[in-house]
């Protein structure tokens, strides 16, 4: 190859394995992952919903959200993760109980997603 292709060929090249790698391939860097919580049981019932993402024993990520009304949809949250495994929470409060229901959920990195989570 001559100078001038090779001068037009390396950046390209360099942006391409950027992108790469900013996609979140390879698990190097972490990149934007949708998560979607299902609720098990009515939706109308419940008043909160809590959500927590732990790497180890490091709290990545807490959301919380109040529903008076009840739930219309799974709770849904984009997050920047790496690939791997991570521990979710899901703490649901419904209407006419006192103690909010507790579920541990294994969350495993793999690829773009969506990433659904059932109890």
């Amino acid at each position: 190859m001559n100078r001038k292709v090779l001068a037009r060929v390396v950046p390209l090249l360099l942006v391409a394995v950027g992108i790469f790698l900013w996609q979140g391939h390879l698990g190097v860097f972490a990149a934007e992952r949708e998560l979607i919580w299902r609720v098990p049981g009515p939706y109308s019932t419940v008043r909160s919903v809590e959500v927590q993402i732990y790497d180890g024993d490091e709290l990545l990520k807490r959301e919380e959200w109040k529903l008076p009304n009840g739930l219309q949809l799974d709770p849904t949250d984009k997050v920047q993760l790496k690939e791997g495994v991570y521990q979710t929470n899901l703490i649901v409060g419904r209407d006419g109980k006192e103690q909010p229901e507790a579920y541990r959920i294994p969350l495993r990195i793999e690829g773009k997603g969506p990433f659904v989570l059932k109890p």
